[in-house]
């Protein structure tokens, strides 16, 4: 279930949210009913989860207190335990977050808000944030407040433009022993967590390249799934022409 955070910023329920993906994870989530919450060693981006200076520097004021070494070592294992999900903040569709997280002709994007997120999570017994994700420089000392969330909700400023909010499952859940958190083993593998669909999706677009003659086979399967949503097509590559012939608009 959604739980909040004061030391992190929630966006508004009403904050419209996108996942791009290709196909494939999207019938999978359709069949399964499931989102993929993965870990910070599955992006990309090999500064995920990097402890920023200001943990740094905090550790080592209070170095005289504890080994410095051994806690940034279980906090660094800490952070590898969380496992996320992540959206796109935006009112409209994104160019370049087609480009960047479809095949393309594939390509499919679930829209959905805050709000949604936080009530599709409802049957889930574990505890999950929604947070904007702060992007900073992490040899800066302003990265925010200092919690057990803030490597996994820190990214470096250039990638602001994926304006991105995370569902965030915290490997420090109430009543967790400590001690045998640190036993744990490291982790590579996600997790994945059952999700209302009904709730969770508000519109499903595909990729502005996806074939007309194939667009009834999804709207078969999403229609199987349970979900009475209109599957709609992308309409980013319309021509400037269509203005012109008011028939050509989509209307939603």
């Amino acid at each position: 279930m959604y739980k909040a955070n004061p030391a992190y910023e929630t966006p508004d329920d009403c904050t419209r949210l996108w996942r791009y993906m290709n196909l494939g994870e999207f019938l999978q989530v359709l069949f399964s009913k499931e989102l993929y919450f993965c870990r910070t060693s599955e992006f990309p981006d090999e500064w995920e989860g990097t402890l920023p200076l200001s943990f740094l520097q905090l550790l080592r004021e209070i170095g005289d207190q504890v080994n410095f070494s051994a806690v940034k070592a279980f906090l660094e294992k800490l952070v590898v335990q969380h496992a996320i999900s992540c959206w796109h903040a935006n009112e409209v569709e994104s160019v370049a977050m087609w480009a960047l997280y479809t095949d393309g002709l594939d390509g499919v994007a679930i829209q959905t808000t805050v709000g949604r997120l936080k009530r599709a999570f409802a049957e889930c017994p574990e505890g999950i944030n929604i947070c904007k994700v702060s992007y900073v420089d992490h040899s800066s000392s302003e990265t925010g407040g200092l919690n057990a969330l803030t490597p996994v909700l820190i990214k470096r400023r250039s990638y602001e433009h994926e304006n991105e909010v995370r569902a965030v499952i915290s490997a420090v859940q109430d009543n967790v022993d400590l001690t045998e958190l640190a036993r744990r083993p490291l982790s590579g593998v996600g997790l994945f967590v059952s999700v209302d669909l009904t709730v969770l999706v508000e519109r499903i677009v595909l990729s502005p390249k996806y074939p007309p003659w194939a667009k009834p086979a999804i709207e078969n399967i999403v229609s199987g799934a349970g979900l009475k949503i209109r599957v709609e097509t992308s309409d980013l590559l319309k021509s400037p022409e269509s203005l012109e012939n008011p028939r050509n608009i989509r209307t939603r």
